[in-house]
């Protein structure tokens, strides 16, 4: 397995990227398929998490593709705050990261977690040719969007735990909602979701 993890600028900020692919295969030399892991409001460095998103990524690149995971800005180690908008931002960074110096024939599926899949969701609408495929796990709909953020102060700490920092002005838009979102989805989407994340 050959693993990079590199730093990627986004704004005055960055984000750290880890790249897997199988043995043999060149890291950022992109194969023909990469699957891209869209954290929530956990990372790929939360230590309680870590170990989970490394065999997710060591898995889907010894099944034959590439994959990204990656930590965005405001979790750590990565400088600047966190939101569903920085979010969508940052997977935009990673996918042009992908797509540069690769095949026109390149597909890229998106596997979001938890709060990742609205941004992630809002991606694949925007751009719905650089996007072939998307799954989701542990989907956060409105009302665990409005029960969660009801106390912003409860919310900062939450998330603090987990090791992110949350935009002082946060609020999710109108246009991030899963439940406005779907009925404009035009790639294949496998949804799971269940009692916890």
């Amino acid at each position: 397995m050959a693993t990079r993890t590199i730093k990627l600028p986004v704004g005055r900020d960055e984000i750290e990227m880890d790249l897997y692919a199988s043995s043999g295969e060149a890291c950022g030399s992109i194969s023909r398929c990469c699957i891209v892991i869209v954290p929530g409001a956990t990372n790929k460095n939360w230590p309680p998490y870590q170990p989970v998103c490394a065999d997710i990524a060591e898995s889907i690149a010894a099944a034959g593709f590439e994959c990204v995971a990656f930590a965005a800005r405001g979790q750590q180690p990565c400088t600047g705050h966190w939101s569903h908008e920085s979010l969508e931002e940052d997977l935009a960074a990673v996918v042009d990261y992908v797509e540069q110096d690769s095949p026109a024939s390149l597909s890229i599926g998106l596997l979001a977690l938890s709060a990742g899949t609205s941004p992630a969701l809002s991606f694949a609408c925007r751009y719905p040719d650089r996007v072939k495929c998307l799954a989701f796990w542990g989907t956060c709909f409105r009302g665990f969007y409005d029960a969660f953020y009801a106390d912003l102060n409860r919310a900062k700490d939450v998330l603090s735990e987990y090791q992110t920092v949350l935009r002082e002005d946060f609020s999710i838009p109108e246009r991030l909602y899963p439940e406005v979102l779907l009925p404009r989805l035009q790639v294949p989407l496998l949804l799971g979701f269940g009692t916890k994340d």
